[in-house]
């Protein structure tokens, strides 16, 4: 949580005259009207903002799953010092849970979109002259065996990876929203 404080001073205003901000080049009145705290108005509603914002963060993460440093790891009892998982889990735990492995996947299925849009591009080429036989068409994906081993070797990784999340967090698995994802587009 953020340290929020109702009392905080806010920033002075630049103005030339008492009543008339200067605005900066880039900032609307729209903009300026919602930045700018005038004399009067509730000292707290940037407070209460950022505190609303703080929770709302809070609450999408742990929607859906976010644990970015957790206090105590999952392998670990809830005596604070017993290891409750087994080591092969645990080393599992630590390689798909980092954020380097979320990076390489991310960067796997960005080249896989590319991937499918290659062989959408092939196989539109094949119409109209081969709409009832496509396999005849000399640019079908279907003819190139490159796009059909890359093709299984993606689904083998996609496969393993889930997996190899469901033998980490067992029935939490189900929990998770992007693990739900995932498995239902395999």
């Amino acid at each position: 949580a953020l340290p929020i404080s109702d009392s905080a001073p806010l920033p002075p205003l630049a103005c030339s005259t008492p009543t008339t901000p200067q605005l900066p080049p880039a900032m609307s009145s729209t903009r300026l009207r919602a930045s700018l705290k005038f004399p009067g108005s509730p000292s707290s509603s940037r407070a209460q903002t950022d505190l609303h914002l703080a929770q709302t963060i809070a609450d999408i993460k742990e929607s859906v799953g976010f644990n970015s440093s957790p206090e105590v790891p999952p392998w670990v009892g809830d005596d604070g010092t017993t290891i409750v998982w087994s080591a092969p889990r645990i080393a599992m735990a630590k390689v798909v849970n980092s954020q380097m492995f979320d990076t390489v996947m991310g960067v796997v299925i960005t080249a896989n979109v590319g991937l499918i849009w290659w062989e959408t591009d092939l196989d539109a080429q094949c119409f109209p002259e081969y709409e009832n036989d496509v396999l005849a068409c000399p640019f079908s994906s279907g003819g190139h065996e490159m796009l059909s081993r890359l093709n299984t070797g993606l689904l083998v990784l996609y496969t393993v990876e889930c997996f190899v999340r469901m033998y980490v967090d067992r029935l939490q698995y189900v929990f998770n929203l992007w693990n739900l994802a995932d498995a239902s587009i395999l």
